[in-house]
């Protein structure tokens, strides 16, 4: 299906060696047909800017006058720092004297470099172009950045390339598409190009991505059984011994169960990073690209813990004398709460430069970070059994105790927040994005 295919323009040539110099690769080798693919390090953000971004000097300037428009409320964090040094990066941002240190901190980042003159993905496959932390040896959340530099990349029917919660930088001189995607728009398999989120939670919790279910209340201990004096013979016949309390006789009410636990909360979802795409131009079909770009779910809140079983009463005596009473059982426990979900993970800036006039061939899908569902509440522990009447001579038996009532129920987790979903942008300027919906229990969280 790619035969026939026109070479590279001395121009489109000249940029994807360029580019491959840039990121240390042979140009020979290139040239040769070999794909590249090295791992290495970006010692300051001058280096950074030259090899993570094509964008000129007027872009910048666009994207300079918009870059923190969906971001804004984050600037406070942690992430807001990352901000401000990507806008330094790809736009036409300084970085404040007060993230100086920071700054220094994160420096060298750890990077992936491909390169290769033609890359054909079959119909149906997945090209992923991450990178993790285990290739250097660091942890999870250092953030990792990766480069691809292709001269024309050939998508059959259903292909597509993903990257996960890397910053991604592709530069792409011609790109031909042979076939729309294979599965439902906004999800991995409907688009061409999907810039997905973190495959792990990215907050400061740990533990797994789903609430823990809470924690079972033990059962309430049984009460006592009632005191069982020996009668004694008497003229008129058996007699209780003198200063036995008809009191004593009757059993002891079952202890309370205890409640359950709240269930576990749900981690945040994770993150998807910026990303810089750079397509020179389009051939085959006139059909649209489809790029996608979403923040991670959210895990779900953990089941609240069921309540435990009140006890059963006390036994009471038996004999020829009154029976005594038997002890009332013990409530149960209340049921615990449902753990909180997750909400949904952060998006970044995603910008798509594609030729002048062309903009109609992509189309953005921007999806929001979803939360997890809220966890259901614990069940209520049962009453329990009331004791049993003590006999005696007829019409002189016990009462039963009363069985105890059930444990309140619990309740749900609070509902978590959706995120704002990815700003996409076309050619500098904000796009108009299809966005996938967002799931129907969810929108109260917002």
């Amino acid at each position: 299906m790619t035969d026939g295919m026109t070479p590279l323009s001395a121009t489109q040539t000249a940029e994807l060696l360029t580019v491959a110099d840039l990121l240390g690769h042979d140009r020979e080798r290139l040239l040769g047909g070999e794909q590249i693919c090295t791992y290495g390090e970006l010692t300051n953000l001058a280096q950074a800017r030259r090899v993570l971004s094509r964008a000129t000097p007027a872009a910048r300037r666009l994207r300079a006058a918009t870059f923190f428009d969906a971001i804004r409320d984050r600037q406070d964090i942690g992430q807001g720092l990352h901000d401000r040094g990507e806008a330094a990066c790809f736009a036409e941002g300084e970085i404040p004297a007060s993230d100086a240190a920071g700054h220094r901190r994160h420096f060298p980042v750890k990077v992936r470099l491909m390169s290769v003159m033609q890359q054909v993905v079959a119909a149906g496959q997945t090209l992923d172009v991450s990178v993790r932390g285990d290739r250097w040896g660091v942890d999870e959340m250092e953030e990792l950045y990766t480069v691809v530099n292709i001269g024309r990349l050939v998508l059959e029917p259903g292909a597509r390339v993903i990257v996960r919660g890397n910053v991604f930088s592709l530069t792409c001189q011609v790109i031909r598409l042979l076939g729309a995607p294979h599965g439902p728009r906004g999800t991995e398999r409907g688009c061409h190009i999907a810039i997905l989120p973190t495959p792990f939670p990215v907050d400061y919790g740990s533990g797994p991505v789903d609430g823990e279910p809470g924690v079972t209340g033990s059962a309430g201990s049984a009460g006592s059984a009632g005191f069982a004096p020996r009668p004694e013979q008497g003229l008129l016949g058996p007699m209780l011994p003198s200063g036995v309390r008809a009191e004593a006789m009757t059993g002891g009410a079952g202890k309370p169960g205890e409640p359950g636990g709240m269930g576990g909360r749900g981690r945040n979802g994770g993150m998807a990073k910026l990303a810089e795409l750079t397509i020179r131009s389009f051939e085959g079909p006139p059909l649209p690209l489809v790029v996608l770009a979403r923040g991670g779910t959210g895990g779900d809140g953990g089941p609240g813990g069921p309540g435990g079983d009140g006890a059963h009463g006390g036994q009471s005596l038996t004999g020829p004398v009154r029976g005594g009473n038997g002890g009332d059982g013990g409530p149960g426990g209340d049921a615990g709460r449902g753990g909180h979900p997750g909400n949904g993970g952060l998006a970044s800036n995603v910008y798509l430069t594609v030729p002048p006039g062309e903009e109609h061939r992509v189309l953005p899908v921007s999806v929001a970070g979803q939360p997890g569902r809220p966890g259901d509440p614990g069940r209520p522990g049962r009453g329990g059994q009331g004791g049993r009447a003590g006999t005696g001579p007829a019409g002189h038996e016990g009462t039963s105790g009363r069985d105890g009532p059930a444990g309140n129920p619990g309740i749900s987790g609070r509902l978590g927040r959706i995120r704002t979903p990815p700003a996409i942008f076309v050619n500098d300027r904000l796009g108009i994005p299809v966005c996938a919906p967002r799931r129907q229990s969810d929108r109260a969280g917002s």
